[in-house]
């Protein structure tokens, strides 16, 4: 797929205000017959490229884009120049910026946007086994520390001479970017011709390059470091995406009981799709029901509208930090899906829905065991309560109990039956049981102690009126021992229950001896 960017005469923005170039020469503005290079910048028509010595090509990105480049081979020597004066005498100041794709190193010396006539002026020096790595002219060779760049791989290179004799080199957005630069004083300047050279020198025919350019631009200032991070960022979003843009092609083949053939299968973030069976061999439909479901992995943009849906690789879907699957909606009718049900993937009625070892988890407004993200079904009668999702049921053990099947029509809305209750934590559980058994073990302690109690409480009683208080004894004068006449005062009568549940008064009678 083709990249179409967006870019404008004013390319990159710092700080809301847009970067100016004076000459600004894009993807887009390569003609499609191959003949000619468009300047967007603010010296307009004047400084195209009108004689191009190089191939028109579409080309892959970093990522998985193309996009639109003009590239030189082995076979094509010839320099292409461009009107454009970058000696001091006439900008002091001067910014040169390159998208740039080495393929080859060729005869081991090659350079880019320059005017040498001799004496190492302004130029990208993108390989020079002299300089041990990319450089730039200043006047004297020195030891680079970029390093040599990979080849087949798109860089993003800014340079930067100033009026005091400074340059600084940038390599992929420079130190506040993650990449690198270096600066160096320019020794000698000589000055060199008054149009530049693309892809090679002028007068050193062995310095072309083998290789491709996307998008060339020069201005007469000194960008700053925050500028080129800009100009960076732009390069990055284009050549080192991932992400496809989204693309709508509307209903080509419509209704979810159709299948589509040759161009009319949607591609990778093509849509809209109504089924599977409408996207090309190794896509799914990734449905879409509402502004607050995101488009599909891997794509990028945004949606043509709330409910379209876009064709895309399963393949491309990731875990979160917590290791949790997103939602994905799948469609409601069984038979319009190239396979079975994965985890997080809806709607399911049952079991035979999901791919094998998962379940069907039945929702009521709860979350999905393993999953994330927004759920999905809020046009329908439950604003999407219960629309339900393949699970590992692993996961949770009481979330089993949500898999109980629902029998109902293909893609019906399932009964009205409530559903299980919610999911419940084991230790939760456990230890709730465990209070349980404490509770019901000392109300048993209890009922004991107190039966306990009133059975002692009896038994005293009953000793109680056996005694009597002892008899008083005498010591007579001569010796001999009486027992007082009295009777000893009983205890009052105790009632007693006797074996037909009558009470009887006992009484108690103590007889008088002597001994």
């Amino acid at each position: 797929m083709t990249i179409s960017m967006i870019l404008f005469v004013f390319i990159g923005v710092v700080n809301g205000e847009p970067i100016g170039f004076e000459a600004s020469f894009t993807a887009d503005s390569l003609s499609v017959d191959g003949s000619s290079w468009h300047n967007l910048g603010t010296l307009g028509s004047n400084i195209d490229m009108t004689t191009l010595t190089g191939s028109v090509r579409s080309e892959t990105t970093n990522g998985v884009n193309n996009i639109e480049a003009l590239c030189f081979d082995s076979s094509q020597t010839e320099v292409t120049f461009i009107d454009y004066d970058i000696n001091s005498a006439t900008r002091p100041d001067l910014t040169m910026e390159v998208w740039w794709r080495p393929d080859d190193h060729g005869n081991n010396k090659n350079a880019v946007l320059g005017h040498d006539t001799g004496s190492w002026d302004r130029q990208i020096i993108v390989y020079d086994a002299r300089f041990d790595g990319l450089a730039m002219g200043v006047g004297s060779s020195y030891k680079s520390t970029l390093g040599v760049p990979e080849l087949g791989e798109w860089i993003h290179i800014v340079v930067t001479y100033s009026a005091d004799g400074e340059a600084t080199l940038y390599l992929n957005g420079g130190d506040l970017a993650g990449g690198s630069q270096q600066s160096r004083t320019v020794t000698t300047d000589t000055g060199g011709f008054t149009t530049m050279s693309l892809n090679g020198q002028k007068k050193w025919g062995e310095m072309q390059v083998i290789g491709c350019f996307a998008q060339v631009q020069m201005t007469n200032r000194v960008l700053s470091g925050e500028e080129v991070v800009a100009l960076f960022d732009e390069f990055d979003a284009v050549v080192n995406s991932v992400e496809i843009p989204l693309v709508y092609r509307g209903n080509i083949v419509n209704g979810e009981g159709t299948t589509c053939s040759g161009t009319d299968c949607l591609a990778e973030c093509e849509g809209d799709c109504d089924s599977d069976f409408h996207c090309e061999e190794g896509l799914v439909c990734w449905h879409r029901d509402g502004e607050k479901i995101p488009i599909p992995p891997g794509c990028t943009g945004d949606a043509n509208a709330a409910a379209t849906d876009y064709c895309y690789d399963p393949a491309k879907k990731e875990q979160n930090d917590e290791g949790k699957w997103p939602y994905v909606h799948r469609g409601h009718n069984h038979d319009a899906r190239e396979g079975p049900l994965q985890e997080c993937e809806g709607e399911c009625d049952n079991d035979d829905n999901c791919a094998a070892g998962l379940q069907c988890f039945h929702r009521d407004k709860n979350e999905v065991p393993g999953c994330y993200g927004g759920t999905h079904g809020s046009g329908d009668s439950t604003g999407g309560a219960e629309f339900d999702y393949c699970y590992d049921p692993s996961l949770n053990v009481n979330a089993a109990a949500h898999s109980m099947s629902v029998e109902g029509d293909n893609g019906a809305e399932h009964d009205s039956v409530q559903r299980p209750v919610d999911d419940m934590n084991p230790i939760a559980l456990s230890l709730i049981g465990a209070v349980v058994v404490v509770v019901i073990a000392l109300l048993f302690v209890m009922m004991r102690g107190r039966t306990k109690k009133e059975q002692t409480a009896k038994e005293t009683v009953a000793e109680m009126s056996e005694v009597v208080d002892a008899p008083k004894v005498v010591h007579a004068a001569d010796d001999t021992v009486e027992v007082p006449t009295e009777s000893a005062v009983a205890e009052p009568s105790i009632p007693e229950t006797t074996a037909n549940g009558t009470e009887e008064v006992v009484e108690v009678k103590v007889n008088t001896e002597s001994v």
